[in-house]
């Protein structure tokens, strides 16, 4: 699925400089923060949705073979998350 550990790096780095904005004041203004994402945004969702077709292709081919939907089921009980999440 690409590269979802820099995807995940870049959201909690955005969510700290939120909080540590916000906890500065209520009322304070974020949007030069969401100006500053959004080129990091680009650039690091680039891989992903380039690979997403590959990615569902190859989900698609694996839920055909024997047992991996139950590999998937026991994953997403594991973890909590619905099979759409994992």
């Amino acid at each position: 699925f690409g590269n979802l550990e820099q995807i995940y790096e870049l959201h909690k780095a955005f969510l700290r400089k939120l909080d540590r904005r916000l906890s500065e004041s209520a009322q304070a203004r974020v949007s030069d923060l969401f100006s500053e994402l959004a080129t990091s945004l680009v650039q690091t969702y680039k891989p992903y949705f380039g690979n997403y077709a590959r990615a569902l292709a190859l989900l698609v081919e694996r839920d055909k073979k024997k047992g991996f939907h139950k590999f998937m089921s026991e994953l997403a009980a594991k973890t909590g998350k619905g099979l759409s999440q994992i």
